[in-house]
């Protein structure tokens, strides 16, 4: 069964490590497992994540 807790550690992971390619940061994967994040930058985090998916997805086609 999907947990909300799971799906949040993935939002983050994947967040984390975006910024980490994109802002070239020094990013431990250990820091990306274990660090509390402030959940409103967790969400502005995911909100810029999900616009570039879909900027992505409509200039491709």
């Amino acid at each position: 069964m999907y947990r909300i807790k799971d799906g949040a550690l993935l939002i983050k992971i994947t967040a984390l490590l975006f910024f980490h390619v994109v802002a070239k940061d020094e990013i431990c994967l250990y820091d990306i497992f274990r660090s509390a994040i402030n959940i409103d930058l967790l969400l502005s985090y995911c909100f810029i994540l999900v616009v570039f998916y879909f900027v992505c997805v409509a200039m491709a086609q």
